[in-house]
């Protein structure tokens, strides 16, 4: 029922839940949503109702759908959300093959945002920590701006590397509580990562 709600967030949910439980049998019916989309829902969130459905038929098995997502980062800037979700997806499911993009993405920013250059830089840390680029993250500890400090925070926990912790170690003493809060994840994320690579 949800799936073919009127509601957006609905419909989104379910499908990722579908995705996340792994039954394939949930194909047909993400398909099936897919074509009924009510009228009153507006094209931008179509888009990412289609992106999140594209995402469980991934996590089902139908890979072709990676295309979607691939092709949902190139969305034009007016649909920056877009581009967004995309990049977060494609890190979600490890796609290599969006690994250059992402990279370009975060270190163009005349063409865009440091919000998604900074989600494309998480996400390409989740593909393949190695490649996100440090200095332009880095850059982002000292932000004007708290919730880019809070990005970059996280991105910083999501790559991993033991350096970070340094920074991340300053970014809890912030005046913001959101910037304390996503730097004392990323410390917690990197500690817990390191304690399961030493117990096995």
């Amino acid at each position: 029922v949800m799936l073919n709600s009127d509601s957006p967030e609905l419909r989104g949910n379910a499908a990722m839940i579908l995705g996340q439980l792994g039954n394939k049998s949930a194909t047909y019916m993400l398909r099936s949503a897919l074509k009924t989309m009510p009228s009153t829902i507006s094209p931008i969130r179509r888009r990412l109702i289609n992106l999140q459905m594209a995402e469980a038929l991934v996590l089902l098995g139908e890979v072709e759908e990676l295309e979607v997502i691939r092709a949902a980062i190139f969305s034009s800037s007016q649909e920056a959300e877009v581009t967004a979700i995309a990049c977060q997806i494609a890190g979600r499911l490890h796609d290599v093959e969006v690994t250059s993009t992402l990279e370009s993405i975060m270190l163009t920013p005349r063409r865009y945002p440091d919000e998604i250059r900074l989600i494309a830089a998480t996400a390409l840390a989740e593909i393949n920590p190695n490649r996100m680029p440090m200095e332009p993250v880095l850059r982002f500890t000292s932000s004007d701006f708290p919730r880019l400090r809070s990005q970059c925070a996280t991105a910083l926990g999501v790559q991993g590397n033991q350096l970070n912790l340094g920074p991340l170690a300053m970014m809890m003493e912030d005046s913001d509580p959101l910037v304390q809060i996503s730097a004392a994840g990323a410390v917690l994320r990197i500690n817990n990562t390191d304690s399961v690579v030493v117990a096995d």
